[in-house]
């Protein structure tokens, strides 16, 4: 579920994938206690086939999102996952103070 973009991160200067999930007006509690948990165990997963995850959050809007490594390839056949450039506000983070 979800939809995943290629995206620039601004001060890193790399390619990353951004992963928002759906929204809909609104988010669970139930689905974002879910979401923050799958994120943490996924950010201490390391291994050379798993893309790895470095950051995630919930948008202005309220739609949960991750930001993982970025791998060119093909989407699987028939998939209806369509790479795109997303620049992304979430993806720089203001200093504030």
């Amino acid at each position: 579920m979800g939809a995943v973009y290629k995206v620039q991160h601004m001060q890193l200067k790399q390619a990353m994938a951004l992963k928002i999930m759906p929204q809909d007006g609104y988010v669970e509690e139930k689905m974002l206690r879910r979401f923050d948990q799958e994120a943490k165990a996924a950010s201490r997963l390391h291994h050379p086939n798993l893309v790895g995850v470095h950051d995630y959050g919930v948008t202005g809007e309220g739609a949960p999102f991750l930001v993982m490594d970025f791998f060119e390839g093909k989407s699987p056949e028939g998939s209806r996952w369509q790479p795109t450039l997303y620049e992304s506000r979430t993806m720089h983070k203001e200093k504030t103070g």
